[in-house]
């Protein structure tokens, strides 16, 4: 298998059949050879760049407000605003902030009701997902 090498000396990348040694001490959690195999790498960054996405996702649901929000959303089949403010014990404008978060995400859905705003799921396997992450072996979340 050949792999390809990154030589620091000549500022190039080349393709390479064998080991090549890194100078100095050998670090425990790094190669002590800089390569890496270009098919391979090719491949992964084309599948990988599909899930890249989920790192805003993760950074959404990273807020305890915004969990409690979307577990409140499973529950129910839609919400108001004021209902969420009572369940989260915030005031309006912040529950407002974090469901335009949830929106920008298109994970949840709203309608507007006169002088009332509701909202539901866009998408069930989130709450789905986070009771998932939240469950320990042989106890419910």
């Amino acid at each position: 298998m050949s792999y390809t090498h990154f030589d620091a000396h000549q500022s190039e990348f080349r393709t390479v059949t064998d080991t090549i040694a890194r100078p100095g001490a050998p670090a425990e959690d790094a190669c002590e050879l800089f390569c890496y195999n270009a098919d391979l790498v090719a491949r992964l960054k084309r599948e990988v760049g599909d899930i890249a996405g989920a790192a805003a996702l993760f950074r959404v649901l990273a807020d305890e407000t915004r969990c409690t929000i979307l577990g409140a959303l499973d529950r129910c089949e839609e919400l108001c605003v004021c209902d969420l403010a009572h369940v989260t014990g915030l005031t309006l404008p912040t529950v407002s902030h974090h469901l335009r978060r949830l929106r920008e995400l298109d994970l949840v859905h709203s309608r507007r009701e006169g002088k009332m705003v509701f909202y539901r799921l866009a998408d069930r396997r989130v709450p789905r997902l986070l009771a998932q992450l939240t469950q320990r072996e042989g106890v419910p979340a």
